[in-house]
């Protein structure tokens, strides 16, 4: 089991920075809705607060640069 990296700094009320060793990741929304962009792609979550439920959509930049 290897050492992760994580930071992560709270840019106001609903945006964040995260930073890992394997890059940096932004995010926005509040508790039931959030949009986060990274290296990976840009990623759409959406959730019932407190209950566990939650769906998230992955949107890669390759296909998006297809379309």
């Amino acid at each position: 089991m290897g050492f992760r990296f994580r930071k992560s700094f709270r840019l106001g009320k609903h945006a964040r920075l995260n930073l890992s060793k394997n890059g940096i990741d932004a995010s926005v929304g509040g508790k039931g809705l959030r949009l986060g962009v990274g290296k990976r792609g840009v990623r759409m979550s959406a959730g019932i607060p407190g209950t566990g439920l939650n769906y998230t959509k992955r949107f890669d930049y390759k296909s998006a640069r297809k379309k």
